[in-house]
């Protein structure tokens, strides 16, 4: 099932003391994949890898000239698993000790206003839930909670889609990668 991820991503930087967030997208135009930030109305390209401070071409264009993509091209997608604490109160569900987490297929993720397919053969029913999705910019391994926000480089929506009848198919293993 597709992940729907919101076309925009974006960090937050100080300014004087308030917070501001840059809004990176990627998008098509003139028949090139490109990266760029959005202000308002306008799209200013950048070249370069997003994860490599990518640097401004000069060049700008309304948004509506554009075709807004995926934010961003994952190598992995990690998803936890039962974050929302008081729906798990409301639900009597068991809180686990340890948080934890399951992968979804990086080809899972598309773009703004693209089709979410339901799977061949499934007539059931889909759940659409709202997730704030966690970007990081580097790799780390067994950080510490406070170490972690060092690693993040930015946010975006993600629509998450789960055809919720597959995940419970089988009572002995619920299937959480066959539903996303």
């Amino acid at each position: 099932m597709p992940t729907a991820a919101m076309g925009i991503f974006g960090f937050f930087t100080l300014k004087g003391d308030l917070p501001q967030m840059t809004q990176w997208i990627r998008f098509d135009y003139q028949e090139k994949t490109e990266i760029g930030t959005l202000t308002g109305d306008t799209v200013s390209e950048y070249k370069g890898g997003l994860f490599d401070r990518p640097q401004p071409t000069g060049r700008s264009m309304p948004l509506a000239d554009v075709q807004l993509k995926a934010p961003l091209v994952p190598h992995s997608i990690f998803a936890l698993w039962n974050n929302f604490l008081e729906r798990a109160q409301k639900e009597s569900q068991t809180l686990p000790d340890v948080p934890l987490y399951f992968m979804k297929p990086i080809t899972s993720v598309i773009g703004p206003g693209q089709t979410i397919y339901r799977p061949r053969g499934h007539h059931g029913r889909v759940i659409f839930e709202a997730e704030l999705g966690i970007v990081l910019g580097s790799t780390c391994r067994e950080i510490s909670e406070e170490e972690a926000g060092q690693y993040i480089f930015g946010y975006t929506c993600v629509n998450d889609v789960t055809p919720i009848e597959f995940l419970f198919e089988d009572k002995a293993f619920q299937q959480w990668t066959r539903c996303k």
